[in-house]
Parts: structure tokens; sequence; C-alpha cells
């Protein structure tokens, strides 16, 4: 009966370690997402304003 318990408490506690992996992931995935979007961004911004003012 200890024993169940004990193992019942440590599924919970790796279920929410999972859970909070899986938010920081999918987090994380969202913000490089993001800084590749930018970066992508701001370096097509340059080369069309180098395009435009030095040819």
């Amino acid at each position: 009966m200890v024993y169940e318990i004990k193992n019942y408490n440590f599924n919970l506690i790796y279920t929410g370690l999972g859970n909070k992996l899986f938010i920081f992931n999918a987090f994380f995935k969202d913000v490089v997402n993001t800084v590749l979007v930018i970066v992508g961004t701001v370096f097509a911004v340059v080369t069309f304003f180098y395009a435009i003012f030095f040819t």
C-alpha cells in the first residue's frame, strides 16, 4: 500500500515535470521561430535597401 502511494506520487511528479517540459519545449520552439522570422525580415530589409542605395 505504501509502495503504491509512493509510486502514485512519483507518477504525479513525473507527469508534472513532463507537462512543464512540454510547455517549455513548445514555448522555446515559438521563440526560436519568432527569432528566425525577425532575423529573416531584417536580412531581407537590409538586402533590399542595400540593393536600392548601393547599385
